[in-house]
């Protein structure tokens, strides 16, 4: 009988990013391995950049999904201001246009989930401190 999979979702701080790095570029190069054959923005240097220049942010935030050791999936962001969500010129839907304006706001850069669990609702988890 397998034992079950237990979903760990652990907050990763700017201070914990040297540590993590290396992880984060290879679930990116897992996972972007064929969009990256053909579109120069998804090569890993290129998203190496982005995300070397997100994490630089004070605050920068990290979400990573575990089972046992391995890193099943992450989401990461940074605060945005208004200026920058402004400056957007390709929203997702006119209908969170206004989103978060006049309040905090926090920019999801990335979430990405490895495809052995993709489906299993592991974008949608809360964290745990």
């Amino acid at each position: 009988m397998n034992a079950p999979q237990v979903l760990t979702v652990t907050h990763r701080t700017p201070a914990e990013f040297s540590c993590l790095r290396q992880q984060l570029l290879d679930v990116y190069a897992e996972v972007y391995a064929h969009e990256a054959r053909t579109d120069p923005f998804f090569s890993l240097p290129r998203f190496t950049a982005r995300l070397d220049g997100h994490a630089r942010h004070p605050g920068w935030a990290c979400a990573v999904g575990l089972i046992g050791d391995e890193i099943v999936g992450y989401a990461y962001g940074r605060p945005d201001s208004e200026d920058e969500w402004r400056t957007m010129t390709r929203v997702t839907s006119p209908a969170v246009h206004d989103y978060g304006v006049g309040e905090t706001m926090f920019g999801l850069c990335e979430i990405m989930v490895r495809k052995p669990w993709r489906g299993a609702g592991i974008a949608r988890t809360p964290t745990t401190s």
